[in-house]
């Protein structure tokens, strides 16, 4: 048996745009699953469009009527890509995330009438200190010369450059459970705040940017306010697991509860 708590669940939403501080916050559908719940969020003050997991729900979404709709991750998925180009109206609702030249090649060579498709450029939001490296290598782009090539390329190939995302895992994955993670997640912070400003700057020089999204559950109290970005995103916090329960700011009730025999 799987069970919601609804009052639990809506204040948790309550806290997180609070921790947004006036920031809109974009809801990670991988972290829900359930599209009445989604829904529930999604008509609260605060809270504004949707992270999907996969064009394919993305599509799914925008038939029923959503129409600012990113996908968080790099697809190689050619049918549902074409079938989001052949599409005006699914065009206009969804943005796709592509991560380097060699994807922006590939989408260009497989995918049918990918001209006018909307993409975001995954950024590289880890932290690098030295020969040490934290946090998850979701995207080879990562200084504003590497954004720059990549949206090139991206424009050579017909492909409109509408955002950013940067997902920093070291902070928004990670519960604060020591004196040494609260300090590498400072450290990150500041590393990424002047990154992040140089790489959007050098972004928005060749691009009309719709977007900029970043961060998770686990940085809202963190991340705002940092002016390059436009949107936060959260999803998981709204069910609030164990690992969410503590240590403050984030001290969310348990939202979601599974019973077995």
């Amino acid at each position: 048996l799987a069970v919601v708590d609804l009052d639990a669940f809506d204040a948790n939403a309550a806290t997180l745009v609070q921790l947004a501080a006036g920031m809109p916050i974009r809801i990670a559908t991988k972290s829900l699953r359930s599209r009445p719940l989604i829904e529930r969020a999604l008509g609260r003050d605060g809270f504004a469009g949707l992270m999907c997991y996969a064009v394919r729900e993305a599509l799914w979404w925008a038939r029923d009527g959503h129409d600012d709709l990113l996908v968080a991750y790099p697809s190689v998925d050619v049918p549902a890509l074409a079938e989001l180009a052949a599409d005006p109206a699914l065009t206009r609702a969804v943005i796709v995330m592509i991560d380097s030249v060699e994807h922006v090649d590939f989408i260009a060579r497989e995918v049918p009438g990918h001209a006018g498709l909307r993409v975001a450029i995954d950024v590289d939001a880890s932290l690098r200190v030295g020969p040490t490296h934290l946090g998850v290598r979701r995207s080879p782009t990562r200084t504003p010369a590497d954004v720059e090539v990549v949206i090139r390329r991206a424009q050579e190939r017909g492909l409109v450059v509408a955002g950013l995302m940067f997902y920093d895992a070291q902070i928004a994955g990670l519960p604060d459970s020591s004196p040494v993670v609260r300090r590498m997640k400072k450290v990150s912070d500041a590393e990424l705040r002047t990154r992040r400003a140089e790489v959007v700057a050098a972004a928005r020089a060749l691009a009309d940017l719709e977007l900029v999204n970043g961060g998770g559950t686990r940085s809202l109290h963190v991340t705002p306010p940092d002016p390059p970005l436009t949107q936060l995103a959260a999803g998981a916090g709204l069910f609030a697991p164990p690992p969410f329960h503590r240590p403050r700011p984030l001290a969310l009730p348990p939202g979601a509860h599974l019973a077995a025999p």
